[in-house]
């Protein structure tokens, strides 16, 4: 198949012998007006971007909000109009405090866990010393392992007969072996220690090459001036790592929020819905209840706090700077 013409005009301009060519098939698409034109091939080259992001997000978020208010069957995607009746009924619902719960305590600990581990071994591999660059392989490691080899391995670690956990704790401190993972006040425990091993190596990601970059010139100086080791981390290191320390908190807590598949793989939610978050809340309506409608309706309640929750949270930052300034 031949490739398509293209119409060229050519201007020489005698004076100067210089030649400009023009095309005039694509020039008829556009206004005469150059400031008009620009806006016009601006929106052309952002137009894949738009019908992307049309497809793949706000026609999903759109027709998953519409679905909240219906009380549909997962397998025909059939029943009638109910309103507002899906967030009243799981407002007032057992099963959702308990996973709004669930989601906070998971949420939370993982944040402060994974933020205070990321930090200590982002400061210890900042450090010159002896093999330093090993460190920093072997630390971001676990970050590197599929999901559901690590969730196998901690629960052959869980195990409390053969696992390496309850075998430790029983040889050295001689306690009695744990069914981590079978029981409601240790299961969530076990889970977020998974997790804080799989995703601190992120933090560490994000806060190293930062450190790296802090002029040594300001901890020679604080010395000089009689700081401390604490000293030097509070008022030379925390402000070189705030701006990031936001933006961690606030990814960190969405990913933590929104994570489904570490404790579907690692508990399922049990024992007796000790870790049933909110996102396997929404599997159980979804696939186990085939109510559609309420797990929609429980995923878009997910979508409004965190909306809230990060705009609260952005405010009070561009606050706390105001002030400081």
């Amino acid at each position: 198949m031949a490739p398509p013409t293209v119409e060229v005009e050519v201007e020489v301009d005698v004076a100067s012998g210089s030649v400009a060519l023009t095309t005039r098939r694509w020039s008829r698409l556009l206004p005469s007006d150059l400031e008009t034109r620009e806006k016009w091939l601006g929106f052309f080259i952002f137009l894949p971007v738009i019908l992307l992001f049309t497809i793949f997000f706000a026609y999903p978020l759109c027709y998953g909000i519409a679905l909240s208010f219906y009380k549909l069957n997962t397998l025909t995607l059939s029943g009638p109009f109910v309103g507002l009746d899906n967030f009243g009924t799981f407002l007032t619902s057992s099963d959702v405090r308990n996973a709004l719960g669930n989601s906070l305590y998971w949420t939370l600990a993982s944040l402060a866990l994974n933020l205070l581990l990321g930090l200590l071994v982002a400061l210890a591999l900042n450090e010159r010393f002896p093999g330093r660059n090993l460190a920093r392989g072997l630390a971001l490691s676990s970050y590197l392992i599929p999901l559901v080899v690590s969730a196998a391995i901690w629960q052959w670690m869980f195990n409390p007969q053969y696992g390496i956990v309850n075998y430790t704790l029983s040889h050295l401190f001689g306690l009695t072996p744990v069914a981590w993972l079978s029981d409601p006040h240790t299961a969530m425990p076990a889970a977020i220690l998974l997790n804080v091993w799989r995703t601190f190596p992120f933090v560490v990601i994000v806060l190293l090459p930062r450190l790296q970059t802090i002029p040594e010139e300001l901890y020679s100086a604080a010395k000089v001036d009689g700081a401390s080791a604490w000293d030097r981390f509070v008022d030379v290191t925390l402000p070189h790592l705030r701006s990031l320390f936001i933006v961690l908190i606030l990814l960190r807590f969405i990913f933590d929020f929104n994570d489904f598949t570490t404790l579907a793989l690692l508990t399922g939610g049990g024992p007796v819905h000790a870790t049933e978050t909110l996102p396997l809340l929404v599997y159980r309506q979804m696939f186990g209840l085939a109510n559609t409608g309420a797990a929609a309706a429980v995923a878009v309640l997910m979508l409004l706090f965190l909306l809230i929750l990060s705009v609260l949270y952005l405010q009070l930052v561009n606050r706390g700077e105001a002030v400081r300034e």
